[in-house]
């Protein structure tokens, strides 16, 4: 089905176009730009709709098959809820932007076009049905993300921006090395491929403990686990419609999803059981602690959405002891979750539109002056409180309900506990948001401030009021939404039942138990945030690690990147000859001499001057002379190739060392006089270095000629160079034909040394013509002038400017 990938190519589009529209005809266009996403929403469901009951809308396209990545999306009941979540409060976000933006729209224009970016990317993580496809997008949401937070270029915002992606991306490549190690047990990366086989844990067990903690480290970095969570109350730097779109309703729950859509492969299992549960156990607990001494609105959000994510999280962890019941109450919380968590977060935005801050402590009474804005944050409150009717009463009651009847020995304590907490939590989060900002005696603030633009308060208003008919169509939601989802999760059907009144079970007297005391809570939190440290002990982790690679940086820059050419070429060597080492202690390489070579006269001729060039290019006091050793080496091997076969390879090296010698007599003008300053310890550790790795080479070599497959290479090589590449010299077939992306990856990587140098080049040209250079005696000297034997200003000092720069 075209409509998939169409879903993500037309937004990423419009990301394009955006924000040249914005700052040609204003925010406004954001009203227009927003019925892009809701009409890709309806289609989806449309799809969804019509596709038989057996047969779920799919695309698939060959992109590089051999890696093992194509062009795979499916639309099931998961990626429906998810795909629903991103397009609709898509919708809402770009609608409240026309208003937030509106005396803004070069910041605007910037916001707009990466929130499309993003909302591309985030859907295809939720369609993708390719492992390595889903971590492609999964990084463009990172990027964007990035982008997005230190929009505003602020301090904080930059520094908030680097936090975000260093452990998002982090995260993300751990994750990457389990998808390879799936894609490895699995030999497919095909997600839908991989249920079907059954899961790891019981099919590849080999592979299965390694692949499950890498991606369960990039499932709780990208939502903000404990003790990962430091990057989200940083991140509310962004503007407010970031933060509502990504950091309360699609983004942070990327990682949520990924732990949704692997546990049929990844679930069923101890290390999944404890693995899972315990970070968002830690997570509800380690952030309820934190939430007192906030003052900022969207920073106590935050810190609420961290809860959250960790409860969703624990759910998720349950599956197997509770028969699925937690994952429908997973599902539940979070659709009601995203609903009424968007709308406090755009009710932020508006008390920070009217207002001009976000402290709470300063603000009282703007129920007055914001009327609407009061009325919503109400609504989306009672909902978050778990206040019946709305869907969030629903949630709270099914979370309950798992924490009831999960048989966990000990360890059911500790579960009842967390769900308190987390209940207990999103009372005191509505009294916070919803109540102390709006009510009280009118103050200062509040007076001045004055109501949004309408386009706002309708963003506001429909998810704030969606989960209260949520909770009217309980029979709807629960067939239609939370059923399918259900089934992506669990593998297969589930009975889903939501139902708004269960008569007076245990579940609903603990509700009413943490509704009262998430307000007595509240009223006493002021009191106990003095006896909480400033900081949450996370982010300073985070800084001193931080700073602590910063550190090593530096002592490494200082160390080895000191503008010595000598220093640089022993640290390389060094580093190449370990890994050949390091390489034949861990894989126990086998190295054999695979075949004698009966030696004759012309190839003991050449060896001796191949050695003779060596040695003269070692013990040369000139650059020519050591020029001329080099060229006899090359023309050496060159002899060799040529009299044992191989002429293409020996024409190949011949004219590579024509062109060297040319081009290094060529550059003589260019460079300072030679000058020979040698210790014999210096001499000494070159000797080593180049015993070294010749040694390396030559073990290097004896051991890929000793591997037995080496001659079927050869003859599949010989024998596919005509068919598949049209060519009789097989070299230059495997060159630019069988390997031809190695091929353009070296040319890429010599262009960008070529525009470095030249870079580097000219720059020290200006450095040697700067006033400040001229004056402390920094100048060329005629090579005429220069005394013999001698380093030069132009030399010397000139070269260690050059360095320098």
């Amino acid at each position: 089905m075209l409509l998939l990938p169409l879903s993500v190519a037309v937004p990423l589009l419009l990301a394009v176009i955006a924000p040249w529209l914005i700052r040609r005809f204003g925010s406004r266009v954001c009203v227009p730009l927003a019925l892009v996403p809701l009409g890709l929403g309806v289609a989806l469901v449309a799809a969804w709709a019509q596709a038989p009951s057996n047969e779920l809308p799919a695309f698939f396209a060959p992109w590089a098959s051999a890696l093992g990545l194509d062009w795979g999306f499916r639309l099931d009941g998961l990626a429906l809820l998810f795909s629903g979540l991103i397009l609709g409060i898509g919708t809402l976000v770009l609608l409240y932007c026309s208003g937030y933006f509106g005396k803004k729209p070069v910041l605007g224009a910037e916001v707009v076009g990466w929130l499309l970016a993003f909302l591309a990317a985030m859907l295809g993580i939720v369609i993708a049905d390719n492992l390595l496809l889903l971590f492609v997008f999964w990084e463009l949401t990172s990027i964007s993300s990035f982008m997005l937070i230190g929009v505003t270029r602020t301090p904080e915002a930059r520094a908030a921006a680097k936090c975000a992606l260093l452990t998002t991306v982090l995260g993300g490549l751990a994750m990457l090395a389990g998808f390879v190690l799936m894609g490895m047990a699995y030999e497919t990366y095909s997600i839908s491929a991989m249920v079907e086989a059954g899961p790891m844990g019981a099919t590849h067990p080999e592979f299965y403990v390694a692949a499950f903690v890498l991606v369960l480290i990039g499932a709780v970095t990208k939502s903000a686990q404990f003790p990962f969570h430091f990057w989200l109350p940083g991140a509310m730097a962004a503007p407010t419609p970031v933060s509502a779109y990504l950091h309360s309703a699609t983004m942070v729950k990327a990682g949520v999803f990924l732990l949704a859509r692997l546990n049929p492969v990844l679930g069923g299992t101890e290390w999944w059981l404890i693995g899972v549960t315990a970070f968002g156990a830690a997570t509800v607990l380690v952030a309820f602690i934190t939430l007192p001494r906030l003052a900022d609105l969207k920073q106590i959000l935050a810190y609420s959405t961290v809860i959250s994510l960790g409860a969703m999280t624990l759910l998720l962890g349950l599956a197997e002891p509770t028969g699925g019941l937690s994952i429908i109450a997973a599902l539940v919380f979070l659709l009601a979750h995203a609903l009424y968590k968007s709308a406090l977060f755009l009710s932020a935005g508006s008390v920070d539109h009217g207002s001009g801050t976000r402290d709470v402590w300063q603000l009282r009474g703007l129920r007055r002056t914001m009327p609407v804005t009061a009325a919503l944050a109400a609504v989306a409150a009672l909902s978050m409180a778990g206040v019946a009717p709305f869907l969030g009463f629903v949630a709270k009651e099914k979370a309950l309900l798992v924490a009831l009847e999960a048989e966990l020995g000990v360890w059911w304590y500790g579960l009842m506990l967390t769900m308190v907490v987390t209940a207990l939590a999103a009372v005191y989060v509505a009294v916070r948001v919803a109540w102390t900002p709006y009510f009280g005696r009118t103050n200062e603030v509040a007076e001045k401030a004055h109501e949004s633009p309408r386009t706002m308060l309708i963003a506001m208003a429909v998810p704030a009021l969606l989960g209260l008919a949520a909770g009217f169509l309980l029979p709807f939601v629960g067939a239609q939404i939370i059923a399918p989802a259900a089934h992506s999760v669990a593998g297969m059907p589930l009975e889903t039942k939501l139902e708004l009144w269960h008569g007076f079970t245990p579940e609903l007297f603990i509700g009413l138990g943490a509704l009262v005391l998430g307000v007595l809570f509240a009223a006493v939190a002021p009191a106990l945030a003095r006896f909480l440290p400033k900081r949450p002990l996370a982010q300073q982790g985070y800084d001193a690690s931080l700073a602590g690679m910063l550190a090593l940086g530096g002592w490494l820059t200082r160390t080895i990147q000191n503008g010595n050419l000598r220093v640089y070429m022993i640290v390389v060597l060094l580093f190449f000859v370990a890994a050949i080492l390091a390489s034949s202690l861990t894989f126990a390489l086998e190295v054999q001499i695979p075949y004698h070579v009966e030696p004759n006269e012309v190839g003991i001729v050449v060896a001796a001057l191949i050695a003779i060039g060596a040695v003269g290019t070692a013990l040369a006091r000139s650059r020519l002379v050591a020029i001329f050793g080099l060229g006899l080496t090359g023309l050496g091997l060159s002899l060799l190739f040529l009299l044992y076969a191989a002429p293409d390879l020996a024409l190949t090296l011949l004219v590579v060392e024509v062109l060297t010698v040319v081009l290094l007599v060529l550059a003589f003008q260019r460079l300072p006089d030679y000058v020979r300053s040698r210790t014999p310890g210096r001499t000494a550790v070159a000797g080593v270095v180049a015993v070294a790795v010749g040694v390396a080479v030559t073990l290097l070599v004896f051991s890929a000629l000793s591997d037995p497959r080496l001659g079927e290479i050869s003859e599949t090589y010989a024998k596919l160079s005509v068919p598949e590449g049209e060519g009789r010299n097989v070299v230059n077939v495997i060159l630019v034909d069988f390997r031809a992306l190695d091929t353009l990856g070296e040319i890429v990587v010599l262009a960008i040394a070529a525009v470095g140098m030249m870079a580097l080049v000219r720059r020290g040209r200006r450095a040697l013509r700067h006033p400040m250079a001229q004056h402390s005696g920094v100048h060329p000297v005629p090579r005429s002038q220069r005394q013999p034997g001698t380093a030069t200003s132009e030399g010397k000092e000139g070269a260690d400017a050059l360095d320098h720069s």
